[in-house]
């Protein structure tokens, strides 16, 4: 699914549930909003599974601040979100 995706890759939804058939979601419209975007793998995978309907929107929000929490992003945030939006 995202077999040329630079960055990394965490729980995607691909793997969200188990025993639930994907396909089931091509013609069930969503709505649905992922807070805290990073790279961008994870709002691509819900676009590849769960967002297939046509008129589904997916939204994403992330500043692309350094966070304290996270110095092993420090002064990479605006690579990481040229890379988002490239993808």
């Amino acid at each position: 699914m995202l077999k040329n995706f630079i960055g990394p890759k965490y729980r995607l939804a691909d793997n969200w549930f188990n025993n639930v058939d994907i396909n089931n979601f091509k013609d069930k419209q969503i709505n649905y909003l992922e807070i805290g975007a990073f790279y961008g793998a994870n709002i691509l995978s819900v676009a590849n599974t769960y967002g297939l309907h046509n008129d589904s929107k997916l939204y994403c929000i992330d500043p692309w601040d350094d966070y304290n929490d996270y110095p092993e992003y420090k002064n990479q945030q605006s690579t990481i979100y040229n890379s988002f939006i490239n993808k």
